[in-house]
């Protein structure tokens, strides 16, 4: 009889420290700066940039410890954006899988943060009763799937991906 393979959790707050190590040494892998910013750094894990310093970007890294494609986001992404923020979803795929990378530019998030927060306002709760907009309230399950609009690309193309994040936003040389 084949053993069961064994599920092994492991905090969250290790979860996602787990996805900004796993973010930042792919970046170093290929060939980029990245460093991890302290917890209390708002809205920024991780700041990297090019070897020669002349392009950096702001990294937001969402970790699940599993292989579904769904985060939890809060109501402030709706209101990070930044051509220069992105955010970078991570399933960590249990302890022994490696890790799917997933890069969204914030404005794309903040989109779909708006959309479907307000998509659940509209909606009654279990009991008919009107949803509660406050602080705390996540603003959405950011799910990604195969063809969604913001690109999501996964480890495949993890070198592709990344290099989108330095060399697309650069800027234009003079003719």
């Amino acid at each position: 009889m084949a053993k069961k393979k064994s599920v092994v959790k492991i905090p969250s707050e290790l979860s996602g420290t787990a996805g900004e190590y796993f973010v930042a040494g792919q970046l170093s892998r290929l060939g980029h700066i990245a460093s991890i910013n302290l917890k209390n750094t708002k809205g920024v894990d991780i700041l990297a940039m090019n070897t020669k310093a002349t392009r950096s970007v702001m990294i937001q890294v969402k970790a699940n410890q599993g292989s579904e494609r769904k985060w939890l986001m809060s109501k402030k992404a709706e209101t990070m954006i930044n051509d220069s923020l992105f955010y970078v979803f991570v399933n960590l795929n249990g302890v022994d899988g490696l890790p799917d990378f997933y890069v969204v530019p914030s404005a794309a998030v903040a989109q779909y943060g708006k959309e479907t927060h307000q998509r659940w306002l509209d909606t009654k709760g279990k009991k008919g009763q009107d949803h509660n907009d406050n602080c705390c309230t996540a603003s959405a399950i950011l799910s990604l799937r195969i063809g969604n609009t913001a690109r999501a690309a996964s480890t495949f193309f993890a070198g592709l991906t990344f290099s989108i994040i330095f060399w697309t936003r650069l800027p234009k040389k003079a003719k």
